[in-house]
């Protein structure tokens, strides 16, 4: 199916499977590294973006749902070379996934 979604303010088109889920194409076709794929259970939240300003578990979307939607990843959060708040927790906690290794940042 040929889709058209906007991911972090950039129109993109792209012939997908019926069956790809959202943070795969956010992963392998738009290479957005930052929506990681964690658990095989929609639990951990490692995957979650915004849809139309509305977060999501990718893992738990087919790309087709979200043609003609806006996506907001992670990388789609700063502004004007500014890290926003959840993107400098990041940094500063090491939370590449889910169970950062400091309990107090989680």
């Amino acid at each position: 199916m040929r889709i058209t979604v906007t991911v972090n303010g950039q129109p993109y088109t792209r012939d997908v499977e019926p069956r790809l889920l959202l943070v795969h194409l956010l992963r392998d076709e738009l290479g957005l590294t930052g929506t990681h794929w964690g658990c095989d259970t929609s639990n951990c939240g490692v995957c979650t973006v915004r849809l139309d300003g509305v977060p999501v578990k990718s893992c738990t979307v087919l790309a087709v749902m979200a043609d003609g939607h806006e996506v907001t990843t992670v990388e789609g959060l700063e502004r004007d070379g500014e890290l926003d708040a959840v993107q400098k927790g990041f940094v500063e906690c090491h939370g590449l996934q889910c169970a950062s290794a400091r309990p107090e940042c989680c």
